[in-house]
């Protein structure tokens, strides 16, 4: 792999302990109002309820942001916090990347509360409105049934029977005497004064235990979990060098793996025996001197900690061996010197024009945005997956008609400005794509109608003109339920990954058959590379981080190197080769921001030193013209509220990135896909105006002479 990938990467980095050493703010600790929480504000008494419930401690900085619009996710884990925390099987959820959002979220789903967004996302960067929060709490009541309300702007039905319960309950009363206001964002403020009225109503069964979780510092609402009492961390000796071998022993910790770190480094990786005790012994790593936290890492989480006083590298005390090769260094410099002033003889040029070096210009990309689609039926549609087969780009969208949802091809046209349909596969939906060979290929499920009204049916679309698709059933046990988060082609096999009735599920596919397998958590991302198959998930029993490797898609093996530690806390959305070696990206779970990694064969990995803005996730990554391009979300603050925003950024190494200019859509935007198609970059989602709250599907373009590195 070429040097500049790995230049200015150390051995295998983990930042932790700048998060997550500040474990000890206790809950009784936030016990007094927020200093952005008025004492007469009409919902500080709600904020301490939360507060005293256990439901919340606020930020580390002291703040509770009552006036920020209220996201889903965060909406989740306060209702579930509020439910009791119960336990519940894993969600469907391909959009859920913030590790502390999972929990909540699958109790969601499996009580009936939510359906998601979508099939397969839950949205949880989105903005609760009035509406839906008065639909997520009269289903987390039961749904139970209320006189009608008095309102004039309720005029959904799906709306009725939740907004007549909260205005009967009391939880609402609306926002004038005869308006609910159901599109008006809640805002954290308000959300409290609704889940303390819902509380003290009596309406819930009470929580048999009290919520005792910490937040995480990074985070807002993270949860961190109690830290045993009885654990003892125990470092020998206290004061140890750069270099040096250190023991580290550790007692009463659960049974399991764990991760040791010294300042930011990963210093090994070992397993908690039966009695939960373990011993390490390990060297110091080229840290800075002075004190350092040595930290015990378990299921992504700081369990226990101990300082020590780190002084610097003895010196070399034998300078004979130095001293000896500089004298030599010196000889051959004198004998070059004089036989060149002899001779009057230059060295031979080298072949080829001789250039002078200049440092390159940053990375630069140009946008230009268009809305993808001009004809009416498809105009409410959304844009979900875009592929290049042949140097053909083309993409699927999801369109209704008549209440029933059909699975479209398109394709661009009117160089790039507009994206026209191709074929209709029907009523159904395309969950991913790939190209397979010389086919393209498309996953999802075709709905059919029976008995039981509509059902979806697991299915296989192929194509090799982009026009005449052929439709394949995926029948059996193995599919039963399924629904599909991603698929790639791995040598002669097919590699599907997403969930069926059983859980999380991988399946390959041949000309043999379909066989699946089981996995012990949810799949973040699978990827064909120049390497082979990597397979990046959860084991959500050990709460680890899990890496599997395969030459031909049917045979995976676990990736036992200490540095896939480095996933343990981190979920991974997209894989690429670059450089001869691979780069992955996607969500660092403890820091609460994106995260980089780079690997010559995708055995050994390192952490980028690249710091992305707090809360940003890296979602998509691709090589334009040897550039990489990496596209994500950040939660920003604008006019006063947290809104959702896209990132871009590029890079020429993997190690520094430049943001890139966005075009003017960076607020309230969302990305579903990424595809470099000769000269430009194709970016699709979809992206929510002033004008209507209801996202619509856009193309950010970027032309791929601005991905040219200049020196001019």
């Amino acid at each position: 792999m070429a040097v500049n990938l790995r230049s200015g990467l150390r051995q295998a980095p983990l930042v932790l302990i700048a998060i997550l050493s500040v474990v000890t703010t206790s809950v009784a600790g936030a016990q007094s109002l927020f200093e952005d929480v008025p004492e007469d504000a009409y919902y500080a008494d709600a904020v301490q309820w939360l507060v005293d419930q256990g439901l919340t401690t606020g930020g580390v900085d002291g703040t509770f942001r009552p006036e920020d619009p209220v996201t889903r996710g965060e909406t989740a884990v306060l209702l579930w916090r509020l439910a009791g925390q119960p336990d519940a099987p894993v969600h469907r959820f391909r959009d859920v990347t913030v590790g502390w959002q999972d929990d909540a979220v699958s109790w969601m789903a499996a009580a009936g509360i939510t359906q998601g967004s979508t099939p397969t996302t839950f949205d949880p960067g989105g903005i609760v409105t009035r509406g839906a929060l008065s639909v997520f709490l009269h289903r987390l009541a039961g749904e139970p049934d209320a006189p009608p309300h008095g309102f004039t702007d309720v005029e959904s039905r799906e709306l009725q029977d939740p907004v007549s319960w909260i205005a009967a309950t009391g939880i609402s009363s609306g926002t004038a005497p005869e308006e609910f206001g159901p599109t008006v964002p809640v805002i954290r403020g308000q959300l409290a004064v609704f889940l303390q009225r819902l509380g003290e109503s009596g309406i819930l069964d009470p929580a048999e235990e009290t919520i005792e979780n910490e937040l995480d510092p990074v985070a807002s609402s993270q949860d961190q979990p109690e830290r045993p009492p009885t654990a003892t961390l125990a470092v020998s000796p206290a004061s140890p060098r750069v270099a040096e071998r250190i023991q580290i022993q550790g007692s009463d910790f659960a049974m399991g793996s764990v991760i040791v770190t010294i300042g930011d480094e990963v210093a090994g990786v070992t397993e908690a025996n039966a009695s939960g005790d373990f011993a390490l012994s390990v060297s110091v790593p080229e840290i800075d001197s002075g004190v350092q936290t040595v930290a015990v890492v378990a299921g992504g989480n700081v369990v226990a900690s101990a300082q020590i006083d780190v002084r610097p590298p003895a010196p070399s005390s034998n300078l004979v061996p130095i001293l000896f090769l500089l004298a030599a260094l010196g000889a051959v410099g004198w004998w070059w010197w004089t036989q060149r002033r002899s001779t009057g003889a230059d060295p031979e040029p080298a072949e080829g024009p001789v250039v002078e070096a200049t440092e390159p210009m940053p990375t630069r990309l140009e946008p230009q945005t268009s809305d993808v689609f001009s004809v009416a039926p498809v105009s409410a549609g959304t844009l979900d997956n875009l592929a290049v087969l042949d140097q053909s780009l083309w993409a699927t969208a999801q369109v209704e008609f008549d209440g029933i949802g059909h699975a479209m091809i398109l394709m661009p046209s009117g160089g790039g400005q507009d994206f026209d349909v191709v074929s209709d596969l029907g009523p159904g939906h395309i969950d991913a794509v790939t190209v397979s060979r010389r086919d393209a290929v498309a996953i999802g499920s075709r709905f059919a109608f029976g008995d039981r009204g509509m059902t979806p049916s697991p299915t296989m679309w192929h194509s090799n003109d982009l026009r005449s698709w052929m439709a394949i059933g995926l029948s059996g046990e193995a599919f039963d339920e399924a629904s599909f988060d991603g698929v790639v082609g791995i040598g002669d096999t097919l590699v599907a990954y997403g969930r069926n009735a059983s859980g999380p599920t991988l399946w390959s596919g041949s000309d043999s058959g379909w066989s699946a397998r089981r996995m012990p958590g949810p799949i973040d991302t699978v990827a064909s590379t120049q390497h082979g198959g990597l397979l990046f998930g959860r084991n959500s029993e050990q709460h680890i981080g899990i890496v599997l490797m395969s030459a031909d898609g049917q045979e995976w093996s676990a990736n036992s190197h200490p540095s896939t530690a480095l996933f343990g806390s981190s979920t991974v959305l997209s894989v690429v080769g670059f450089q001869g070696g691979l780069v992955a990206a996607g969500y660092d779970n403890l820091k609460g921001s994106g995260a980089v990694w780079v690997s010559d064969d995708g055995t050994q990995w390192h952490r980028s030193p690249m710091e992305f803005p707090d809360e940003t996730g890296i979602e998509h990554l691709t090589v334009a013209e040897g550039v990489l391009v990496a596209v994500g979300s950040i939660r920003a603050t604008a006019s006063g509220a947290r809104r959702a925003r896209v990132g871009v950024w590029t890079s020429t190494d993997a190690v520094e990135w430049q943001e890139a200019d966005d075009g003017g859509l960076a607020v309230d935007g969302r990305v579903n896909s990424i595809e470099f198609q000769g000269p430009s970059v194709f970016i699709a989602g979809s992206r929510a105006t002033e004008a209507e709250a209801t996202p619509s599907p856009v193309v950010w373009r970027f032309f791929g002479a601005g991905l040219q590195t200049s020196a001019n």
